[in-house]
């Protein structure tokens, strides 16, 4: 587990999903991990009607890769 004592780092995930506005931006569904355990991928999903994405963070630095 890592330091507890550091800050915490909020990611936005909307924002990211370069979406956009609508149901699906509010709507992270859930995260899973690359089978290498190198990367997180959160789904938005937009239902029927509103377009999705998937969005790809680095694991270690959470930042974006696409």
């Amino acid at each position: 587990m890592g330091d507890l004592s550091k800050p915490f780092k909020t990611i936005n995930v909307a924002k990211d999903s370069g979406l956009p506005a609508t149901k699906a931006t509010r709507r992270a569904v859930h995260p899973e991990y690359s089978a290498d355990g190198t990367e997180v991928w959160i789904s938005l999903w937009g239902g029927k009607t509103d377009q999705s994405a998937i969005v790809v963070y680095d694991d270690k630095t959470l930042a974006l890769k696409r």
